[in-house]
């Protein structure tokens, strides 16, 4: 009997994640467009954002990058942590 399956077989998909949103966005104002797109990505990649943990540089961006999901995407967050 065999106790251990096989893992899934991973897909490199780093190649398209979504960058900040460049020049012309200050510090508050990439956020909205950075949720739309990391939103995009997951759903291409056919990833739940509630299975998801996003990692953000500093503690400071938490609240604004939780909030600009709130707004820009709604429904589940994926877990957003420093």
């Amino acid at each position: 009997m065999t106790l251990i399956a096989d893992p899934p077989s991973l897909v490199d998909a780093s190649q398209d994640l979504p960058a900040w949103p460049g020049a012309g966005c200050d510090a508050e104002g990439g956020w909205p467009a950075w949720a739309r797109a990391t939103a995009g990505w997951l759903t291409r990649q056919g990833v739940a954002a509630r299975d998801t943990c996003v990692l953000v540089p500093f503690a400071a961006h938490l609240q604004l990058a939780r909030q600009a999901w709130v707004s820009e995407v709604g429904g589940w967050l994926p877990r957003i942590e420093t």
